[in-house]
Protein backbone atom coordinates (compact mmCIF):
# COMPACT_ATOMS: atom_id res chain seq x y z
CA UNK A 1 0.00 0.00 0.00
CA UNK A 2 2.75 2.28 0.67
CA UNK A 3 4.47 2.41 -2.59
CA UNK A 4 1.47 2.50 -4.19
CA UNK A 5 1.27 6.43 -2.14
CA UNK A 6 4.34 7.45 -2.79
CA UNK A 7 4.25 6.84 -6.48
CA UNK A 8 1.28 8.26 -6.30
CA UNK A 9 1.95 11.25 -4.89
CA UNK A 10 5.28 11.66 -6.87
CA UNK A 11 3.00 11.12 -10.28
CA UNK A 12 0.59 13.63 -9.45
CA UNK A 13 3.19 16.05 -7.99
CA UNK A 14 4.84 16.05 -11.64
CA UNK A 15 1.18 15.96 -13.33
CA UNK A 16 0.36 19.43 -11.46
CA UNK A 17 3.43 20.72 -11.98
CA UNK A 18 3.05 20.80 -15.83
CA UNK A 19 -0.82 21.77 -15.14
CA UNK A 20 0.06 25.06 -12.94
CA UNK A 21 2.64 25.91 -16.31
CA UNK A 22 -0.24 25.63 -18.63
CA UNK A 23 -2.57 27.73 -16.13
CA UNK A 24 0.33 30.13 -15.96
CA UNK A 25 0.78 30.17 -19.33
CA UNK A 26 -2.32 30.57 -20.64
CA UNK A 27 -3.57 33.43 -18.17
CA UNK A 28 0.23 34.88 -19.31
CA UNK A 29 -0.97 34.87 -23.01
CA UNK A 30 -4.35 37.22 -21.87
CA UNK A 31 -2.54 40.03 -19.59
CA UNK A 32 -2.59 42.31 -22.19
CA UNK A 33 -5.85 42.17 -23.96
CA UNK A 34 -8.48 44.54 -23.15
CA UNK A 35 -10.58 42.15 -21.73
CA UNK A 36 -7.84 40.56 -20.07
CA UNK A 37 -10.63 38.39 -18.26
CA UNK A 38 -9.62 34.50 -18.15
CA UNK A 39 -12.68 32.21 -19.55
CA UNK A 40 -15.08 30.02 -17.85
CA UNK A 41 -13.07 27.14 -19.26
CA UNK A 42 -9.96 28.68 -17.50
CA UNK A 43 -11.75 28.46 -14.65
CA UNK A 44 -12.61 24.89 -14.97
CA UNK A 45 -8.76 23.80 -15.27
CA UNK A 46 -8.01 25.96 -12.37
CA UNK A 47 -10.89 23.79 -10.43
CA UNK A 48 -8.71 20.55 -11.56
CA UNK A 49 -5.86 22.05 -10.44
CA UNK A 50 -7.07 22.87 -6.86
CA UNK A 51 -8.91 19.73 -6.38
CA UNK A 52 -5.24 18.03 -7.51
CA UNK A 53 -3.16 20.12 -4.93
CA UNK A 54 -5.70 19.09 -1.74
CA UNK A 55 -5.80 15.53 -3.40
CA UNK A 56 -2.19 15.71 -2.76
CA UNK A 57 -2.25 17.14 0.56
CA UNK A 58 -4.45 14.17 1.33
CA UNK A 59 -1.72 11.71 0.32
CA UNK A 60 0.76 13.55 2.18
CA UNK A 61 -1.02 13.20 5.15
CA UNK A 62 -1.42 9.59 4.62
CA UNK A 63 1.91 9.07 3.89
CA UNK A 64 2.69 11.11 7.51
CA UNK A 65 0.21 8.74 8.99
CA UNK A 66 2.32 5.61 7.46
CA UNK A 67 5.31 7.41 9.21
CA UNK A 68 7.03 8.09 5.79
CA UNK A 69 8.19 11.52 5.76
CA UNK A 70 10.39 13.31 3.20
CA UNK A 71 13.86 13.13 3.35
CA UNK A 72 13.81 17.39 4.58
CA UNK A 73 11.10 18.95 6.40
CA UNK A 74 11.16 21.73 4.21
CA UNK A 75 8.85 19.91 1.76
CA UNK A 76 5.70 20.47 4.81
CA UNK A 77 6.29 24.30 4.32
CA UNK A 78 6.39 24.19 0.20
CA UNK A 79 3.06 22.00 0.58
CA UNK A 80 1.24 24.25 2.89
CA UNK A 81 2.02 27.17 0.78
CA UNK A 82 0.71 25.67 -1.97
CA UNK A 83 -2.21 25.38 0.09
CA UNK A 84 -2.44 28.88 0.94
CA UNK A 85 -1.68 29.59 -3.16
CA UNK A 86 -4.98 27.76 -3.70
CA UNK A 87 -7.11 29.55 -1.16
CA UNK A 88 -6.01 33.07 -2.81
CA UNK A 89 -6.57 31.41 -6.53
CA UNK A 90 -10.51 30.58 -4.29
CA UNK A 91 -10.52 34.09 -3.11
CA UNK A 92 -10.28 35.30 -6.95
CA UNK A 93 -12.92 33.46 -8.70
CA UNK A 94 -15.81 35.94 -9.93
CA UNK A 95 -18.53 36.66 -7.66
CA UNK A 96 -15.88 35.66 -5.06
CA UNK A 97 -16.25 39.08 -2.15
CA UNK A 98 -12.94 38.84 -1.84
CA UNK A 99 -12.51 39.45 -5.28
CA UNK A 100 -15.34 42.27 -5.47
CA UNK A 101 -13.46 44.35 -3.10
CA UNK A 102 -10.15 44.10 -4.66
CA UNK A 103 -11.45 45.19 -8.06
CA UNK A 104 -13.38 48.49 -6.46
CA UNK A 105 -10.39 49.30 -4.81
CA UNK A 106 -7.85 48.97 -7.48
CA UNK A 107 -9.29 49.89 -10.43
CA UNK A 108 -6.32 48.42 -12.28
CA UNK A 109 -7.37 44.98 -11.56
CA UNK A 110 -5.53 42.64 -13.54
CA UNK A 111 -7.09 39.14 -13.60
CA UNK A 112 -4.49 37.48 -16.08
CA UNK A 113 -1.77 38.71 -14.22
CA UNK A 114 -2.54 37.98 -11.01
CA UNK A 115 -3.64 34.33 -12.08
CA UNK A 116 -0.59 33.78 -13.64
CA UNK A 117 1.76 35.07 -10.89
CA UNK A 118 -0.14 32.91 -8.51
CA UNK A 119 0.39 29.93 -10.73
CA UNK A 120 3.77 30.55 -11.56
CA UNK A 121 3.93 30.71 -7.85
CA UNK A 122 2.68 27.47 -7.72
CA UNK A 123 5.03 25.83 -9.64
CA UNK A 124 7.87 26.79 -7.65
CA UNK A 125 6.12 25.34 -5.04
CA UNK A 126 5.57 22.49 -6.14
CA UNK A 127 9.29 22.26 -8.08
CA UNK A 128 10.46 22.83 -4.54
CA UNK A 129 8.53 20.27 -2.95
CA UNK A 130 9.71 17.91 -5.53
CA UNK A 131 13.05 18.12 -4.90
CA UNK A 132 13.28 18.06 -1.17
CA UNK A 133 10.85 15.35 -0.91
CA UNK A 134 13.24 12.76 -3.14
CA UNK A 135 16.77 14.40 -2.91
CA UNK A 136 16.59 16.16 0.21
CA UNK A 137 17.85 19.72 -0.53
Amino acid sequence: MIPILIDTHLGLAFALAVLSLWLTWNAYQRRKLPEHDVTPGYWKIQNVFQAGVLLQAALGIMLVIEHVTPKDRLHFIYGGVLLLIVLIQRAMRPGHPVRATITQDYRRFNEAWVLASLNFASFLMIGRAITTGIWGF
